[in-house]
C-alpha cells in the first residue's frame, strides 16, 4: 500500500545520500526515481527528476534520458526554475537549437512578470536571430518583448539593428520616432528625430513627414 511504501522513504533518502557520497551515479538515480514515486508533493518530486536529470547528464553521459526527466520535471511545475535551466545549458551545449527555442517559448508563456518574459523573449529574439537565421520571427520577437519592457535596452537596440540591416526603413522610422517620444535627454530625442527625418526624405521620399521630424528635432535645440 502507499502507507507502507512511504514507510521506506527515510531508507531511500539515506541511501541516495551515501550513493551520492561514494559517486554511484547509476544507483543514485535509481534511488532518486524511486523516491519520486514515493512524493505526494508535486513541487518535491520536481526537484528529484531535476536532480536525477543532473546524474544522467553530467555523471552518467545520458543525455536523452535527462532531458526525459528534466522536460517531465518542468511539465509539473512549469514555474519551477532549476529543471528549465539545466535544459537551458544542455540544448546550448549540443547546439539543439529547435528544442531550446520550444523551451523558451514554453517558459515565456509561463512567467507571470512582464520584465521576466521580455527577458526570455530577447534570449528567444537572438536565438531566431543567430544562429537559426529568422530575421522576421526575430524583429516580431524584439518587438514583443520591448513592449513588455519598454525601458529595456537590450530588445531596442537589437530591433534598430536588425531593421537597419533588413533595410526596413518605415518600420525603423516609426520606431526611432516612437524613441523620441519617450521621457528621456534632449540630446537622444533631437538624434532619434534627426535620424528618422533622414530616413523619411532618403528612402520613403516623404518630405512631409521628415519636414515635421525636423521640426520636432529643432524643437528640442
Amino acid at each position: 500500500s502507499m502507507a507502507w511504501d512511504s514507510a521506506f522513504l527515510p531508507a531511500v533518502r539515506s541511501l541516495a545520500r551515501h550513493c551520492r557520497a561514494e559517486g554511484e551515479w547509476a544507483a543514485l538515480v535509481e534511488l532518486l526515481r524511486a523516491e519520486v514515486e514515493l512524493s505526494p508533493d508535486g513541487s518535491t518530486r520536481a526537484a528529484l527528476m531535476t536532480r536525477a536529470g543532473v546524474a544522467l547528464a553530467f555523471h552518467l553521459s545520458d543525455m536523452e534520458g535527462a532531458v526525459e526527466l528534466l522536460r517531465a520535471a518542468c511539465a509539473l511545475e512549469p514555474r519551477a526554475t532549476g529543471a528549465a535551466l539545466v535544459l537551458r545549458y544542455l540544448f546550448a551545449s549540443q547546439e539543439r537549437w529547435e528544442d531550446l527555442q520550444e523551451l523558451l517559448r514554453g517558459l515565456a508563456g509561463v512567467r507571470p512578470r512582464d520584465e521576466e518574459r521580455s527577458w526570455l523573449l530577447l534570449e528567444l529574439a537572438a536565438l531566431c536571430e543567430e544562429p537559426l537565421g529568422r530575421a522576421e520571427e526575430a524583429v516580431e520577437l524584439y518587438n514583443q518583448a520591448h513592449a513588455l519592457n519598454p525601458g529595456g535596452l537590450g530588445a531596442r537596440v537589437a530591433l534598430l539593428r536588425l531593421l537597419q540591416r533588413g533595410r526596413r526603413w518605415k518600420e525603423l522610422a516609426d520606431l526611432l520616432e516612437a524613441e523620441a517620444g519617450d521621457p528621456g535627454g534632449a540630446g537622444r530625442r533631437f538624434a532619434h528625430l534627426f535620424r528618422a527625418a533622414r530616413l523619411c526624405e532618403l528612402h520613403l521620399h516623404d518630405d512631409v513627414r521628415a519636414a515635421g521630424l525636423l521640426q520636432r528635432a529643432s524643437e528640442l535645440r
